[in-house]
């Protein structure tokens, strides 16, 4: 006679007989109120029976007997690492050989439809009064949305890795060129602090965004708002819809940062008269959007061009291989033109519309 060595007492088979066959079998059975799968197999591997549970996760319900399947009631089942479980070395086969429980073996249950589960399964044996094992007991369950909760975790946490390490990169641009142009600790200060700030509106952004991108018209009310403060009635802000990826609203984000900055210090918006048009158009190219980004300053100060390059041109010429930017210094204040090359997504507009408001098209900077 067979028995279940869980608790390290052996019940006589008759009574698991028979307290498998009511269980199965009963209207009210407790088997089939599990919401686990449990199989039998005999010692040839055989499925002696099987709950409701486990024939709705193998997805049909397989013969009983020494005609029907051995070791599993799976259609297919496939490791981890997708390759094909063999008879030989299923869980069940492992458990009849060598007698020993096994305890958390995952594998991949394919279904005759085509989907696949990841289950978790956890198997005792069956033993005689003398210790001979005699069958053995599969008690499964479906890990599936575990799984895949962990691998998008994981997926996520190499995101996020990416991320931090290129915030950390911009931060140390931030820096280098910062300490390079500033003439005293308290200029570098003004001008570390202001482009950190910078950085911390363009992510706040991408945040409220998940990080799938914000759209310019944002990106430059938010910038601008920091840069020039109580100037920004006279910046003009004016286009189309346009959504820019994260690495565009950073790279981009600094460059709108420094201009506001230097129109405020040095140009436009240093004078009483001085105004800023910051305007853009989208230029069809194939399959690709060429959007031309303009910045232009009038009624300032005459203006040359600077010794160095400023961070927002050197991020973007590093980060950004679909822009460029282009300076004219011209005799009423300067002129910047960012061209930045898109690819063309058709449902980029009518998202983004819909996610940012029907006012979001042409906004006026506040």
């Amino acid at each position: 006679m067979a028995s279940v060595d869980s608790r390290r007492r052996k019940v006589p088979a008759s009574v698991i007989s028979r307290a498998f066959q009511k269980s199965f079998t009963s209207a009210d059975g407790l088997l089939d109120r599990l919401p686990v799968g449990v199989y039998v197999c005999d010692l040839q591997g055989s499925l002696v029976q099987y709950n409701q549970r486990a024939a709705a996760l193998w997805g049909h319900e397989p013969e009983i007997g020494s005609r029907g399947p051995r070791f599993c009631g799976a259609w297919k089942a496939f490791w981890p690492n997708d390759t094909p479980v063999r008879a030989d070395e299923s869980p069940m086969a492992l458990l009849l050989e060598s007698g020993e429980p096994i305890r958390d073996r995952e594998y991949i249950v394919a279904r005759p439809d085509g989907t696949q589960l990841t289950v978790l399964a956890n198997l005792d044996p069956l033993l005689d009064d003398a210790g001979k094992i005699v069958g053995g007991v599969n008690c499964f369950q479906d890990i599936t949305a575990r799984r895949n909760a962990e691998e998008e975790k994981a997926v996520l946490l190499r995101e996020l890795a990416h991320r931090v390490n290129n915030t950390f990169a911009v931060i140390f641009a931030i820096t280098q060129q910062t300490l390079r142009a500033a003439r005293s600790p308290e200029e570098f200060a003004e001008s570390f602090t202001g482009r950190l700030q910078a950085l911390a509106g363009a992510h706040h952004l991408l945040l409220a965004r998940d990080w799938c991108g914000a759209s310019l018209a944002e990106l430059a009310t938010t910038q601008l708002a920091i840069s020039c403060d109580a100037l920004t009635e006279r910046v003009k802000i004016d286009g189309p819809l346009v959504i820019l990826s994260p690495a565009e609203v950073v790279g981009i984000g600094a460059l709108l940062h420094e201009l506001g900055v230097n129109a405020c210090k040095y140009g436009a918006l240093s004078t009483n008269a001085g105004a800023v048009d910051l305007t853009w158009t989208i230029r069809p190219d194939g399959t690709a959007d060429c959007i031309d980004i303009v910045w232009t300053e009038t009624g300032g100060p005459a203006v040359v061009p600077p010794a160095h390059r400023g961070l927002g041109a050197k991020l973007i010429e590093r980060g950004l291989a679909n822009a460029k930017v282009d300076w004219r210094f011209e005799e009423g204040g300067l002129v910047c033109t960012i061209a930045l090359t898109q690819e063309r997504r058709l449902e980029r507009d009518d998202a983004a519309a819909n996610d940012n408001g029907p006012d979001a098209q042409q906004p006026a900077a506040e």
